[in-house]
């Protein structure tokens, strides 16, 4: 029997329990539900041009997480106060999110309107209001819109590139039992929808659908003005790389270089200023180094929590350590960590818990990771080789910019596409490598743990 059809069977079986756990927390939203579950059918048809099990599969799976966890949350408190789980007080990112898009009003001290995600979530209540007066449930069923297409989009990635059946299913399967990107993805943080439009961009870039490659474009740029820049640096480079490569090149290569730096010169002029912006508001004016964030909220956390921090240890560290040992620990992030499953008031944060499944599963992720990378270079292939250079350029500028754990978020689907090409394609020492990388991997983990343990 086909895999996804096992899994359509599976979550029609849990249909009629995510509809009960909607009606229970708010009857009403049943309807949220329904309208949210067409759009997503209506997207699908938009993008792919067909109707397809996946989002129904990928949607209801989703749809029931959410609710699980919101009202695993309102059983045990009473309220929804941060489904994220916010280390200094109750309440935070997703509580602030809500609160912003159901009253359209900023709740923020240090922003007078509202924020890119809550305007567009806004306007989902301004539809819901017409038969209810929305809650924070229906924003819940919104947000699981985005990273019901990333499986999706993953495993369409896959195909395109590959064109092996078994890369497709297999970056499909392990992308949406994804821990990390799910407890990221079902609550309102922005992490899924930038994970969304960067796979997207990507998937429409190689499939040279240009209009949807720069909707999508434009998308992550409005989300989250860092992953946008970096993500439109990335498709500058694919399409100069493209040029570079066409007949048109060959035969007028005068003309194309010109046309590639008067691009790159005009694309440099108009993000200068949000650039300028970023760096000054974001990174305190450092461009390599996010030391405020490090100062100000990392070092807080772990003082609140009463608890050693390892990665504020090691980015305190030299220039050397910070930087080799930040992009290693990123690239494995998140570790296991008992450090966070309860607040300074006690709270159990279930998305803490759930987040311990993932260190697991990353002992073969980066085994299978590591041997795609060895056999694309044994194989000369060059367009996957850009993906793993895309892949790590990224874990380089998150490392030592971002500092955010979670924004590696948006990074998990096309590392999926590189695990599932690594789980289908090998050669010896390429496996060999993947098993001491994976050795690699539990020893830190487990001396990390043990000096914790001391």
């Amino acid at each position: 029997m086909d895999i996804k059809f096992k899994l359509f069977l599976g979550t029609l079986a849990i249909l009629p329990i995510t509809i009960y756990f909607i009606a229970l927390l708010d009857p009403l939203a049943i309807f949220s539900f329904l309208f949210v579950f067409i759009l997503a059918f209506l997207l699908h048809k938009l993008f792919f041009g067909s109707f397809s099990k996946d989002i129904f599969i990928n949607y209801v799976y989703y749809a029931f997480f959410a609710v699980c966890l919101a009202y695993f949350h309102f059983f045990l408190y009473g309220e929804y106060f941060d489904l994220g789980g916010n280390p200094l007080k109750i309440g935070g990112d997703d509580l602030r999110y809500s609160i912003e898009a159901l009253t359209g009003i900023s709740c923020r001290a240090s922003h007078d309107t509202l924020l890119p995600f809550s305007k567009f979530l806004h306007i989902f209540p301004v539809i819901f209001s017409l038969y209810k007066e929305p809650t924070h449930i229906d924003l819940l069923l919104v947000s699981i819109l985005a990273i019901s297409f990333i499986p999706i989009f993953v495993s369409r990635f896959s195909d395109l590139m590959f064109s092996a059946k078994q890369i497709k299913n297999v970056s499909y399967v392990i992308s949406l039992f994804c821990p990390f990107l799910l407890i990221n993805s079902v609550i309102l943080y922005r992490d899924g929808w930038i994970a969304f439009f960067f796979i997207g961009a990507l998937y429409f870039f190689y499939k040279k659908n240009y209009f949807f490659t720069f909707v999508f474009l434009i998308g992550e740029l409005y989300f989250r003005l860092g992953s946008g820049l970096l993500l439109s640096f990335f498709i500058l480079m694919l399409w100069i790389r493209q040029f570079l490569l066409s007949k048109n090149y060959l035969e007028t290569k005068v003309i194309m270089i010109l046309s590639s730096i008067i691009v790159g010169v005009i694309f440099l002029v108009v993000i200068f200023p949000y650039l300028d912006q970023y760096v000054t508001s974001k990174l305190g004016g450092n461009l390599f180094f996010r030391k405020d964030f490090l100062d100000k909220h990392l070092l807080s956390v772990t003082s609140n929590q009463g608890v050693s921090s390892g990665m504020v240890a090691l980015y305190s560290a030299p220039f050397p350590i910070r930087f080799l040992g930040g992009i290693l620990f990123f690239l494995v992030a998140p570790i296991f960590s008992l450090n966070y499953l309860y607040s300074i008031h006690g709270i159990f944060w279930i998305k803490q818990a759930i987040v311990l499944i993932f260190p697991f599963l990353m002992l073969f992720y980066i085994a299978w990771f590591i041997r795609g990378l060895i056999y694309a270079i044994s194989r000369k292939d060059h367009n996957v080789l850009i993906l793993y250079i895309i892949y790590f350029f990224s874990i380089v500028i998150i490392s030592q910019i971002s500092l955010q754990i979670r924004h590696k978020v948006m990074l998990m689907p096309l590392f999926y596409v590189l695990v599932a090409y690594g789980f289908c394609f090998k050669t010896k020492i390429g496996t060999q490598l993947g098993i001491i990388s994976s050795l690699g991997l539990f020893f830190l983990q487990f001396f990390y743990l043990l000096s914790k343990a001391l």
